[in-house]
């Protein structure tokens, strides 16, 4: 028998085949549960050793043991499982899956299986031919160990829906829903957490799985099953199959199914063994439905939670998942943000804003989001210094993630709190304005977004203050930006930025170096383009048009000569946006406005001028056709306009 570490390493490299055979089986039974072992027999370079037997040998006993042997280094150490990566370890126990032997298959996938536990290792090489189909068709084999080892493997490869489309795509499917209906527990439990993967944020599959019509009755029993894991992988499958649901058939068809699982969802946070997993799907159950939002503060949900996270310790997946769902519980009803702050709540969730796992800092700042969904909750006194710093911090996290979520909650605080915008001014203009030029399109949005949002009603100085910040084109690409409500932000930023006194209206004037308005127009030549948000950027046009309007006399014909007056004609014939209609009539006011008292430097007489070329270009005609418009606010702002066409000859 071989015992000393340097003599089995010595032995593996043996010209004779019994020899390779006992040192394996030796090295294989040194490492089992001790981690001290494995890694003096990786120092000893024991890892290339067994991956070259694996990768040359074909006797059937020695590829067994040599795969164990693998699956037992990568078994809970991440030294072990780098090893096996760096000396090419996957690629020889994927090969194990075409082999004729039996054993050889079981011992290969069984390693796999231990391999992919950790994030390390790489999911590619699975959807590689032959290798991702000889993965599949295990799943089906008579053997049972085989079907549950390969739906093991499949649950790890499934982080992205190219993944899952793929194993979808090679028939993992028909497999997986027969394994569910093994007598097996052990494959029952491996097929729901292969289903629970596929099915995650992936509508087609969703509908591929809901296709079996016994499948939600199967699932639906197996949230009554005695073990508590295999209640909560069925919860989160069903959970999953419902976002291919529409609002209505969630609402009318599937809320007592729900709510059914809520109870159980609910019930297993008194279960130690997977309470880490329980709020997360709890968060993704309820966050399409206030009805069931209101069924987990009914189940007293939120006060368990909190409780949680103010007794701790939880793990980091725990408290992440209680805080994505708190955030989700609060969004839209009232009684759930008081109770988090009853519960005494807060003092964590403003600490986990500086967690140091970055899934935590952005749950928690999608929390805080939820928590300032309404003016009395931005005027609480807990939105102070302690949460906003945090926050603004957060815009300069490596991940994009906690970006988006701090920049998103920083929108919500931004509408409310003159402090909290001079924060953002002195600590995190700079931020913001860089975030509006990631390549991430959702950061990009919340960026200009909390940008908007910055400059309402803000003050002159301040307003002078963004205006030497960010460059003017930075904005004029945010206004062609692939995404149409990145355009919509970034135009209701210059409407803001108009919205003020005639000297700052000069300055952004100048700041645009008198692009705006010809930006504008080009704008509005997209008219009745059949896009809700291209009308809700041509309707930000028009109120920067109408606010630049309000200025001097330079800018009302700076706004006449700028090709706006003949997209005017357009926008009051647009049917589908009242919005559009409203805008439009405001620009005519203001260019047409004149009274006793006008603005200094202006006069009757250029209004009536400005008047008579809208009048010879169909403005007033077209007005006289909306006198009957169904919206109420057009016809009222319609008689306004009209009288100033009055007496103008």
């Amino acid at each position: 028998m071989l015992h000393k570490p340097q003599e089995i390493v010595e032995k593996l490299g043996s010209y004779d085949a019994e020899t390779r055979l006992r040192a394996v089986r030796s090295l294989k039974n040194e490492i089992i549960g001790s981690k001290s072992k494995k890694l003096t027999f990786i120092g000893l370079g024991a890892v290339p050793q067994v991956v070259k037997i694996l990768s040359s040998e074909k006797e059937g006993a020695l590829l067994v043991q040599a795969a164990a042997a693998l699956g037992s280094f990568a078994y809970g150490t991440e030294g072990g499982v780098r090893a096996v990566l760096d000396s090419e370890g996957v690629a020889q126990l994927l090969d194990t899956l075409s082999n004729e032997d039996e054993k050889v298959i079981e011992s290969g996938v069984r390693s796999l299986k231990m391999l992919l536990q950790s994030g390390l290792t790489p999911r590619d090489p699975i959807f590689v031919e032959p290798a991702l189909n000889r993965l599949v068709s295990l799943l089906s084999m008579q053997k049972t160990s085989f079907g549950r080892l390969a739906a093991c493997v499949l649950a790890r490869c499934c982080k992205t829906k190219e993944q899952q489309d793929a194993f979808v795509g090679a028939g993992a499917l028909p497999g997986l829903l027969k394994l569910l209906e093994s007598p097996n527990r052990n494959c029952q439990e491996a097929a729901l957490d292969a289903l629970s993967a596929l099915s995650r944020k992936n509508d087609g599959v969703c509908q591929s799985i809901l296709k079996n019509e016994c499948t939600e009755k199967i699932l639906t029993r197996f949230t009554k099953d005695r073990s508590s894991r295999v209640k909560l992988l069925a919860c989160s499958t069903l959970t999953n199959l419902s976002s291919c649901l529409t609002p209505e058939e969630l609402a009318e068809n599937s809320y007592h199914q729900h709510k059914h699982i809520l109870q159980v969802l609910v019930k297993l946070l008194n279960e130690t063994a997977v309470r880490d997993q329980v709020p997360e799907v709890l968060s993704r159950l309820t966050e399409r439905s206030q009805e069931l939002q209101r069924a987990a503060y009914e189940a007293d949900a939120v006060r368990r939670l909190c409780s949680f996270l103010v007794e701790g310790p939880c793990s980091s997946q725990m408290k992440e998942g209680i805080l994505r769902c708190l955030g989700t519980l609060c969004m839209d009803l009232q009684e759930c943000r008081k109770q988090i702050q009853d519960s005494k709540a807060i003092k964590p969730i403003v600490s986990a804003l500086e967690d140091p796992v970055a899934g935590v800092r952005a749950a928690a700042a999608c929390c805080v989001r939820g928590m300032t969904r309404s003016v009395k909750d931005l005027r609480a006194d807990w939105i102070d210094e302690s949460t906003t710093t945090p926050l603004v911090k957060l815009l300069n996290d490596p991940n994009t993630d906690v970006q988006e979520n701090a920049c998103s909650t920083l929108c919500n605080l931004l509408l409310e709190f003159t402090r909290v915008k001079h924060l953002i001014l002195d600590q995190g203009l700079r931020q913001v304005i860089a975030l509006t030029q990631s390549m991430d399109a959702d950061l990009r949005f919340n960026a200009v977004w909390a940008l908007k949002n910055l400059s309402f009603q803000l003050e002159v100085e301040k307003v002078q203050q963004v205006l030497r910040e960010l460059p003017w084109e930075y904005v004029r690409g945010l206004l062609d930006d692939p995404e149409q409500r990145v355009q919509s932000q970034a135009m209701r930023f210059l409407q803001n930025m108009c919205s003020s006194e005639q000297t700052v209206i000069q300055a952004v004037m100048e700041w645009s170096r008198v692009e705006l308005l010809s930006v504008v127009a080009q704008k509005l030549e997209k008219v009745q383009s059949q896009n809700p948000e291209t009308d809700t950027a041509i309707s930000a046009a028009l109120r920067v048009a109408s606010n630049v309007a309000t200025g001097m006399p330079v800018h009302q014909e700076a706004v006449m000569d700028s090709g706006i007056p003949d997209q005017l004609l357009r926008c009051l014939r647009c049917e589908e946006d009242k919005d559009v209609r409203v805008s439009a009539v405001w620009c005519i006011i203001n260019l047409t406005w004149r009274d006793e008292l006008p603005m200094p430097g202006t006069s009757a007489e250029q209004a009536r001028s400005r008047a008579r070329v809208l009048r010879d270009i169909g403005i007033e005609e077209e007005l006289h056709e909306m006198v009957d418009d169904p919206e109420l606010d057009v016809r009222e702002r319609v008689k306004t306009a009209l009288g100033f066409f009055k007496d103008i000859d």
